[in-house]
């Protein structure tokens, strides 16, 4: 059978290694933890002064765009639009008058 005295003090040596990895572990970990959230706090201060910069600038973008998707047509230019297919592109007398009123809208916006 096993010497008692010997064993014993061999357990406790490779329990309070692994005790010892894990507190290291543990104390590493929270070492780490603390500047991951610095980190992601510095980000975030970052992030919001970006925020601040882009708003004024994607608010102007949204009107430009705004303006451009919903400009006026005239009743006979909304008429032009609403031919749809093939016979559009067929017809040349068709696609020389919608040419001639999309010449015009580019001159008046210009």
């Amino acid at each position: 059978m096993l010497d008692l005295p010997l064993v014993t003090p061999s357990i406790l040596a490779v329990l309070g290694a692994i005790l010892s990895w894990l507190a290291a572990r543990y104390w590493y970990m929270r070492a780490a933890d603390k500047e991951l959230r610095a980190r992601v706090a510095e980000l975030e201060r970052q992030q919001g002064l970006t925020n601040l910069v882009a708003q004024p600038m994607w608010a102007a973008v949204q009107e430009r765009l705004i303006k451009e998707l919903t400009h006026f047509h005239t009743p006979v230019m909304d008429a032009l639009l609403e031919v749809r297919g093939l016979r559009v592109a067929e017809r040349m007398g068709h696609a020389t008058y919608c040419t001639m009123f999309v010449e015009r809208r580019t001159k008046d916006r210009s």
